[in-house]
């Protein structure tokens, strides 16, 4: 998929179930989280 088309075809998705997140993956996102960037790399 090329990035022009990704950004204009881009959509948020807020429809959630009462499915529980396992621990292992909560664990996961906030490890890959880390690595991504922010303002001033904080």
């Amino acid at each position: 998929m090329e990035l022009q088309t990704c950004i204009r075809t881009r959509r948020s998705v807020r429809q959630f179930t009462d499915e529980p997140v396992s621990h292992a993956a909560l664990e996961q996102v906030i490890a890959l989280a880390a690595w991504a960037p922010s303002w001033k790399n904080t």
